[in-house]
């Protein structure tokens, strides 16, 4: 099965919102890749597909991932894909997924100081992306990279062309990743400071 096929199946899967054949996808890229990269197909799939929009559907799809294979979620401590995935999209979502299905499970044998010290390598991590994420931002102007709405016949609708709103929409989800990163930083402070 090349990436390509796999990619096809995802939409598949995703389209008809099957979790069960989600599940068996996981289960057939395990038996052709490693976890490693199993987890990083995942992860770049999810990335370009998401939205906050889809945030709460994408997240029971890497619960089902998860479940299938819990190291999925602990390869390269910090640097999981799927710890990456939430943070770069700022989504709560898919973090407290990550969270809840494999960090917790796996920090119940850990001692205090171990916790502390995993959770703190996750926020130095996700500071550091957050940072990056901010360096690449533009400012978007009306006028210049969007123009404003059309008065359409009836009063209370305008129209919008389809670029600017593509260019609005882009705005949002910037916006909504900066919402998410911030709540999940603060998540992962209060671990530390617990």
């Amino acid at each position: 099965m090349t990436k390509e096929e796999v990619l096809i199946e995802m939409d598949e899967c995703l389209d008809s919102a099957s979790v069960s054949g989600f599940e068996e996808l996981v289960e057939n890229l395990l038996e052709i890749y490693s976890e490693e990269e199993t987890s990083l197909i995942i992860a770049q799939y999810f990335m370009g597909k998401y939205s906050a929009f889809k945030a709460d559907a994408l997240a029971t799809y890497l619960e089902a991932a998860i479940r299938k294979q819990p190291t999925l979620a602990l390869i390269k401590h910090p640097e999981n894909p799927f710890f990456k995935l939430a943070v770069i999209r700022g989504s709560k979502d898919l973090y407290d997924c990550y969270m809840e299905e494999a960090i917790y499970p796996y920090m119940k044998s850990k001692s205090e100081n171990e916790r502390t010290d995993f959770y703190y390598e996750l926020l130095s991590l996700a500071e550091k992306m957050d940072e990056m994420i901010f360096q690449n931002y533009e400012p978007r102007i009306k006028g210049l990279h969007y123009n404003g709405a059309i008065p359409a016949q009836e009063s209370h609708l305008v129209k919008i062309n389809k670029d600017d709103f593509g260019v609005i929409e882009d705005v949002v989800e910037q916006y909504n990743g900066i919402i998410g990163r911030r709540e999940i930083l603060k998540d992962l402070n209060s671990r530390i400071n617990n």
